[in-house]
């Protein structure tokens, strides 16, 4: 099950699942319909495409994707996409009706995890077998509010975050770091290279760099990670515990929003897969 939550109002989902299907299928025989892959047509052959897309999609009352950063899809109502800011914090990535988490050690689940043992999956409790499922609202109210309780409480205590880094070999024949040296050597390279390339905090194939606020680490724990070694990374941080105790509150603000609605039974969570 994914990371990233959707929020959705199906009319009717049972009729919509169908329309989806059917559509898709028309879709199919659209692409089948030109040579090749996607990446090796015309300009001219994708055009079309995307026209008949369009046309398909107006057929089967479904919606209409747009790509790119200027890109805006269009949704019916049946099947209408919920996503508006927040009243409280309106330039959070969090929305009401998206839930933003990510795989990595930032990511919500795994702070939240880290911290208190469970997460979005066990406020919204998702179906293993669907990406799309009816959840119990009041029920994910309940739970939300145990989370919060429990999360303010733990930051509180224990201000520390958790990331891992694995120490599988990844270097692709680069050279083995087996010494000191070597290790600040590959650093000073990481660390001249941020300044061509901006970036300041990544990962790659030769480790973790945190290259414009330096992590105050507090420990360093040998342990595995899918039956692989790894070392567990303790940093102290309480400031940046804000923007999750913030997503909690917006996660509250979607949960009221549906609850307010005379339909609360139409609205439906979507989780990335």
């Amino acid at each position: 099950m994914g990371l990233d939550v959707y929020l959705y109002r199906y009319e009717d989902k049972a009729a919509y699942d169908t329309r989806e299907q059917r559509y898709e299928k028309a879709l199919a025989k659209v692409s089948a319909s030109f040579p090749g892959k996607y990446s090796e047509w015309s300009d001219e052959q994708k055009a079309e495409y995307g026209k008949q897309s369009d046309e398909l999609a107006k057929k089967f009352n479904m919606p209409v994707y747009r790509y790119g950063p200027d890109g805006k899809t269009t949704y019916p109502d049946d099947g209408r996409k919920i996503e508006f800011d927040s009243t409280k914090y309106p330039e959070h990535l969090f929305k009401v009706g998206y839930l933003r988490s990510s795989y990595n050690d930032s990511g919500v689940n795994h702070v939240l995890r880290a911290l208190i043992g469970v997460d979005l999956h066990y406020i919204f409790e998702p179906n293993d077998d669907s990406s799309d499922y009816l959840p119990e609202w009041e029920k994910c109210k309940e739970r939300l509010e145990e989370v919060t309780l429990l999360f303010n409480e733990a930051r509180n205590n224990k201000p520390y975050r958790v990331s891992r880094m694995d120490t599988t070999d990844y270097s692709n024949g680069s050279p083995i770091i087996d010494d000191d040296k070597k290790a600040l050597d590959l650093f000073l390279e990481e660390k001249e290279r941020s300044h061509v390339t901006g970036c300041k905090a990544y990962s790659n194939a030769r480790g973790e760099f945190y290259l414009g606020d330096p992590l105050p680490v507090a420990g360093i724990v040998r342990g595995r990670s899918y039956h692989s070694p790894c070392v567990y990374i303790i940093t102290k941080d309480s400031d940046s515990f804000d923007w999750y105790s913030q997503a909690l509150e917006i996660t509250m603000e979607m949960i009221d929003y549906v609850l307010s609605q005379p339909d609360r039974d139409k609205y439906w969570l979507t989780w990335s897969s």
